[in-house]
């Protein structure tokens, strides 16, 4: 009887225990389910839970934590900076001038104020065909290219403007990319050299650091180069006179006549440059040819006369043996 008391104890015992194991374990799993919500009603579903129980019970908690949710959204700032796009502007321009040389004056005070310089200038002398030319190489800012581009029209007659841009948006990322790399890599190894304290392992540091930076220099000078040629447009600037001014195109039957006869003349004119241009040799070769007919003309007439004299003989011998 005792021993059924016993177990009938133990049993209690253990369905109370069993009981109170299945309370918690529900507790426990139901407990998530008041938190899940919370998240959602603060507006930071997915996002908020990936950061723990804590996040949630701020969301949920503090009211205040809600306007943390547009500091995501900081990205979209980036974004509108990111359509800045880095373009290199290349170009030429064509001016028909009366005096190129003065011209050339004019466009250098207007590409100074504009803020930018000239690189190179190249001028030629007028000639009795024409007035001269001048080509300059300027480099303008390139805020400030558009009006001094109107500018530079005013000079004289536009015959040709000619601009290219080129996208280097996506070259300049990346080497500001790879410089963040090796510039990480570069203070990494520099880190190592002040604790290493092996010869071998110096050594190869100092190989390693001695390389990085010199391709790290190298990166940097290249982008260095690409912001100056995103910064600063680069144009030629050809001043003609009209002497040397492309003609227009003509655009009717007598403008074809006057044009096919004036390539004449100018072919004609090449072609008289060019006997002018050989006639001294012509000269000179005649001079050789004639000197050459004096020196043989002798020695061809004492070839002839010894001919004749080794002939003659021979015609009476001839006769007396037919006698």
């Amino acid at each position: 009887m005792t021993r059924r008391l016993h177990a009938i104890a133990i049993a209690a015992l253990l369905a109370a225990s069993l009981a109170g194991c299945t309370a918690g374990s529900g507790t426990s799993e139901s407990s998530p389910d008041i938190g899940v919500p919370l998240p959602a009603e603060g507006g930071a579903v997915g996002e908020g839970s990936v950061d723990g129980g804590t996040a949630g019970g701020v969301s949920g908690g503090e009211p205040g934590a809600a306007p943390d949710a547009p500091d995501v959204s900081g990205g979209g700032e980036s974004a509108e900076d990111g359509a800045d796009r880095d373009v290199v502007t290349t170009g030429t321009i064509t001016l028909t001038v009366r005096r190129p040389a003065a011209a050339a004056e004019e466009v250098t005070d207007v590409v100074e104020a504009a803020g930018g310089r000239v690189e190179a200038r190249v001028e030629q002398a007028p000639t009795p065909s024409d007035g001269g030319r001048a080509t300059l190489t300027v480099r303008v800012p390139s805020a400030a290219f558009s009006v001094a581009l109107e500018d530079l029209k005013d000079l004289g007659r536009v015959e040709s403007v000619n601009l290219t841009a080129t996208d280097v948006t996506a070259r300049t990322q990346d080497l500001e990319a790879r410089i963040r790399g090796l510039q990480t890599s570069v203070d990494r190894l520099l880190g190592l050299l002040g604790t290493s304290a092996d010869t071998d392992a110096l050594l190869k540091v100092e190989g390693a650091l001695a390389e990085r930076q010199t391709e790290l220099e190298s990166l940097q000078s290249e982008r260095d180069s690409l912001a100056d040629a995103v910064a600063l447009t680069t144009v030629t600037v050809q001043l003609l006179s009209a002497g040397i001014a492309p003609d227009p195109e003509p655009d009717d039957f007598w403008a074809g006549v006057l044009t096919g006869f004036s390539g004449l003349l100018a072919a004609l004119g090449v072609a008289a440059v060019g006997l002018g241009v050989a006639l001294p040799w012509l000269l000179f070769l005649a001079a050789m040819a004639a000197v050459v007919v004096l020196v043989l003309r002798p020695i061809l007439r004492r070839a002839r006369a010894r001919r004749g004299a080794t002939t003659a003989p021979a015609g009476p011998a001839a006769d007396g043996d037919a006698v």
